[in-house]
């Protein structure tokens, strides 16, 4: 059974090309999915708009995270990691963006437009960063609502957050970690 799956995959791989393009970003994600190129979790990138001030871009922290990458002789090579926590990261400097009026949008995109099938976000006020005990804080993140895809909607409400992203696809997922500066 295997060795006819594989015949199979190999047979459809050499017709691919002779079927004609279709550059659709569906049909795309498809075949790299199908085919995970990727050894790791897909970057983070993440964009902020406001009225006031000119967009801002940061690549994200990966924290932990897990994958799975397909081997041609149809074993599965899984990768876990395990990383500090959105909390205990001791710098943010190169991963924060700074919001200068009362609202804006924070966008995200991955690498590859590695879409994941599933997205969540959290938020923490930065005062948990200064605490001595690390016990009992992750319960006070506050759940944010993705719109769309790829977006948060953000108020600057003088206090500074960290945010939390979660992605999972097929082959894995990943905690990402940034933060937003109320100036």
């Amino acid at each position: 059974m295997k060795k006819a799956l594989a015949i199979g995959l190999t047979s459809l791989l050499l017709l691919l090309p002779l079927s004609g393009c279709n550059n659709s970003a569906e049909n795309t994600k498809g075949l790299a999915e199908q085919l995970n190129t990727l050894g790791e979790p897909p970057a983070l990138h993440v964009s902020i708009n406001s009225e006031s001030s000119p967009e801002q871009r940061i690549s994200a922290t990966r924290l932990s995270w897990s994958w799975s990458v397909p081997q041609g002789d149809g074993t599965t090579v899984t990768t876990h990691t395990d990383a500090c926590g959105a909390l205990q990261l001791s710098d943010y400097g190169e991963i924060t963006l700074f919001l200068h009026n009362d609202n804006a949008e924070i966008n995200f995109s991955f690498n590859d437009d590695y879409l994941p099938q599933s997205i969540s976000a959290r938020r923490w006020d930065v005062k948990f960063l200064e605490m001595e005990s690390d016990g009992g804080f992750w319960d006070e993140g506050e759940p944010l609502e993705v719109i769309g895809d790829n977006k948060l909607s953000a108020r600057n409400d003088g206090i500074d957050y960290i945010y939390e992203i979660y992605a999972s696809w097929e082959m894995g997922n990943s905690y990402y970690v940034f933060l937003v500066n109320m100036l």
